[in-house]
């Protein structure tokens, strides 16, 4: 049954009580006895009824708790992603440091090694030359 055909208030969707005393008593019970059942029977079935309204009602309910919920993990997931992200600038700034001294300490080699091989050129050079 879908919800737009749910009807919206209880005593619109009552139970035939006639019907029901009369089948009783048609059944051999009596007719103070077939009334009292199912005045019972309307009774019971009033106060349990669900309508739209409950029912919308009670959607509304969890559609604010999964809100809720929802709200409070988003913060939780971007608090804890807060964390990983300075944890990692953390260890990328490290790594940085670290990856800047060794070019430096390469390019400061590599230099010196580029000119002791300049200097043994030119004495080689010199060499030849005289």
């Amino acid at each position: 049954m879908k919800l737009s055909q749910i009807t919206a208030d209880k005593t619109s969707s009552m139970i035939d009580t006639l019907s029901i005393s009369k089948s009783l008593q048609e059944a051999g019970d009596t007719q103070e006895y077939a009334e009292t059942l199912a005045g019972i029977f309307r009774t019971v079935f009033q106060e349990n009824a669900v309508t739209k309204d409950d029912i919308c009602e009670a959607f509304a309910g969890l559609d604010r708790k999964i809100d809720d919920k929802f709200g409070i993990f988003g913060r939780k997931l971007d608090e804890k992603f807060g964390i990983f992200d300075r944890k990692l600038d953390e260890k990328f700034g490290i790594f940085d440091r670290k990856i800047t001294g060794h070019a430096l300490n390469l390019f400061f080699g590599l230099s010196g090694v580029t000119i002791a091989t300049v200097g043994v050129a030119a004495i080689v050079l010199v060499t030849h030359l005289k």
